[in-house]
């Protein structure tokens, strides 16, 4: 049989850069933010201010977080997803003989269109949280929450002899303000922090909106036997499915199709269906797996061999320790914002003991390292500054 694989590697690159990008203007916001905070409340303010003055603070740190947040719109979540379903018809094969195909189906706009509204729900409620954040952290300050009553507890003895109040309630702020902006919660329950929930939404939709933009085009040139085609750091949902046929609909079972590149036909085994490969947990966000056009009488498309638990615990332990760094170089903003040295050093100390190990790690198993991941903000903010290629 002739051999076909198609490429792979720009689908990886397509789904990391948008999602990496836009989670760092997430994560660019969120730091200004929390760094502007702790550099008002905490090592400007000497005390409790009086009513009119709090509220002057929270408005010009709603201003600031508007600012911050103005470019996360729907209109960004549209173009994302437009990017991604161009990139995904773009991707299907041609050949001759196969007509070019240029509008989309009704069905097929609708299902963007859901896509584009699903990611835009979500930009608009994390940029609700940035922007409620200055409350928030104002009411922590002022009245004293559950961080503030954890400190307090926790220091009973410094309280007894004699440390203030204020002081208690600024290191009770910097604690909440290390904590960032929470209250992200996906289907499973799981908790996240805004930058991680910002990436794993937005490779949710881009991925959803390349893969039925690429099933679509596929179809409507008459093509609807896949394969998935994933890497070396493949997961356990997609492995079981390389190697072998899956169709856009119908059952599993033995079919007979024509040849792709001779006349007369060919008997192929279908596996199951696409919607089959999604319900054994595949195409999950951090998936880098894609059905790739199978054509009938070329080897089936497969570029990894099956799941290797090895290398993937390894890269799930360098994101780890990439998100580690990450959240101690927010932490260290925060602190050198607030004026506190020594929590400032910790942080630095924590951040080179972190570098260590990656690069130990990085070495160890041939990973690629990913130093944007470990950056608390990109320089720009802008989460579509170089994603257009």
């Amino acid at each position: 049989m002739a051999g076909f694989v198609p490429e792979h590697d720009d689908y990886q690159a397509l789904v990391y850069r948008i999602g990496s990008q836009v989670s760092g203007i997430f994560q660019d916001a969120e730091t200004r933010l929390l760094a502007e905070i702790a550099r008002r409340l905490i090592r400007d303010l000497p005390e409790v201010p009086d009513l009119a003055e709090q509220v002057r603070i929270v408005q010009a740190l709603e201003t600031y977080a508007s600012e911050l947040t103005a470019g996360i719109t729907r209109e960004l979540a549209e173009d994302i997803v437009t990017r991604a379903a161009r990139q995904g018809a773009a991707a299907v094969i041609t050949l001759p003989g196969i007509p070019q195909i240029t509008q989309l189906t009704d069905q097929h706009v609708l299902a963007a269109a859901l896509t584009a509204f699903d990611l835009g729900n979500k930009f608009e409620d994390m940029r609700a949280r940035i922007l409620r954040y200055p409350r928030d952290a104002m009411g922590e300050f002022i009245v004293g929450g559950d961080v503030y009553q954890q400190v307090i507890a926790s220091n009973v003895p410094q309280v007894m002899l004699g440390t203030s109040t204020a002081a208690a309630r600024k290191a009770a702020l910097q604690e909440f303000l290390e904590r960032g902006v929470t209250g992200f919660v996906d289907i499973a329950g799981k908790n996240w922090k805004i930058g991680t929930y910002s990436e794993m939404a937005t490779r949710t939709a881009v991925t959803r909106a390349y893969t039925d933009a690429k099933v679509h085009r596929a179809e409507a040139v008459g093509i609807d036997l896949f394969s998935i085609l994933g890497g070396r750091n493949a997961c356990a949902h997609c492995a079981p499915w390389f190697g072998k046929i899956v169709a856009s609909s119908g059952s599993a079972g033995w079919r007979e199709v024509p040849h792709s590149y001779e006349d007369g036909t060919v008997t192929v085994y279908v596996d199951g269906t696409l919607a089959d490969w999604r319900a054994s947990g595949a195409n999950h966000p951090n998936c880098t797996c894609t059905p790739v056009e199978y054509l009938p009488g070329f080897n089936i498309p497969t570029a990894a061999p099956g799941y290797d638990p090895v290398a993937h615990a390894a890269r799930d332990h360098l994101r780890s320790l990439e998100v580690r760094e990450r959240d101690a170089k927010r932490k260290q903003l925060i602190a050198i914002a607030a004026g506190d040295e020594r929590k400032a050093f910790a942080q630095q100390r924590r951040i080179l003991d972190l570098q260590k190990q990656t690069r130990e790690h990085v070495a160890a198993t041939g990973q690629r390292r990913r130093y944007e991941r470990a950056q608390p903000k990109f320089a720009d903010g802008s989460p579509l500054a170089t994603a257009s290629s």
